[in-house]
């Protein structure tokens, strides 16, 4: 598509979507595609395909009016509509209000199935991209945090012993240590008001638990969407881990993977076996993880342990010529 077709309030109200700023390049769209589904890729113009059930139209153009009248983030000139038949079930349960928010925003029900799917790919593609998801019909905007994306993962050829690894990371991270010699660092004190909170949402949850048909059903497709991604998930072989001391301590685990992900299936090493190193942040307070919106004190935190990280990352590419990833799958250069 060379000139937009316009996009009019009315054509995307009933869609879910993705938004995002002109800088944002359709090849970039479908290599992030590519990176979640190998079946990925352009179908036709304007029409990308996500995942085995669902495509994304676009990029439209978003002009100032229809922006508004969708209430966009600001920056919002482009967007692809989600074509994908809704499977909806029942709304979340008030118990678990705040776990998610972007599944708290389908207000006539939890999608399941292929929709859960694209939904989901569509949340990673909006973190890498700064971009923004609107869930139609009901209309709520869900902006992930771009930050959040800490965690990064070398996929390479070549297995560092514990001792070797120690060696490269010292430099890095001073403190780091094999995770069976630490000593054993005691949960950080919770108020009393943090106490009682947790309390009565664990009684409120078991009281709902056994009654409310819609909360067992919505567990019971979270479940099932558990159950296949684990499926589709490479197998992996334990190794060892290293950790630094404390409450906000960076840990590295090292494995052995039986098969790649879909961002490294073209490299030409993969045959002879894949060594995974992650590099995973554990903070005290785990709730500041992930798509939140966390204090500013936390995000000095998470930006001081974003770059010992990626030094980390960096590190162990130079001595074994492996390819970073995020969380999310997707490719990271350093």
């Amino acid at each position: 598509m060379t000139e937009l077709d316009l996009l009019t309030p009315d054509l995307a109200a009933p869609h879910t979507l993705l938004a995002v700023a002109d800088d944002v390049d359709p090849a970039e769209l479908e290599a992030l595609a590519l990176s979640l589904d190998l079946g990925a890729g352009w179908e036709a113009p304007g029409l990308l395909r996500l995942t085995p059930g669902a495509s994304l139209t676009g990029p439209w153009l978003v002009d100032t009016n229809t922006r508004m009248t969708l209430e966009l983030p600001a920056w919002t000139t482009q967007a692809y509509l989600l074509r994908c038949p809704p499977n909806r079930g029942k709304p979340m349960p008030k118990e678990l209000q705040g776990t998610d928010p972007l599944m708290e925003l389908f207000l006539d029900g939890l999608p399941s199935g292929d929709e859960l799917v694209a939904v989901s790919a569509l949340r990673k593609i909006a973190r890498r991209l700064g971009g923004a998801i609107r869930v139609g019909p009901s209309g709520g905007i869900y902006v992930p945090d771009p930050d959040s994306a800490v965690n990064l993962t070398v996929l390479a050829p070549v297995a560092l012993d514990e001792a070797a690894a120690l060696t490269v990371l010292r430099p890095i991270l001073p403190d780091l240590t094999p995770i069976d010699d630490l000593p054993v660092v005691s949960p950080a004190p919770r108020s009393a008001s943090a106490t009682a909170r947790r309390d009565n949402q664990i009684a409120r949850v078991r009281e709902n638990l056994g009654l409310d048909e819609g909360q067992r059903r919505w567990l019971d497709a979270e479940s099932a969407a558990f159950d296949e991604a684990a499926s589709r998930s490479p197998m992996v072989r334990i190794g060892y881990a290293l950790r630094t001391p404390g409450r906000d301590g960076i840990e590295v685990a090292m494995t052995g993977v039986d098969s790649p992900i879909p961002a490294i299936a073209g490299e030409p090493w993969i045959k002879n076996g894949i060594v995974s190193y992650t590099v995973r942040w554990r903070p005290a307070d785990y709730t500041m993880v992930g798509n939140v919106r966390v204090p500013r004190a936390v995000r000095r935190t998470r930006m001081a342990v974003t770059d010992q990280i990626e030094a980390a990352a960096r590190a162990i590419v130079a001595v074994t010529e492996g390819r970073v990833v995020d969380d999310d799958g997707f490719l990271v250069e350093l």
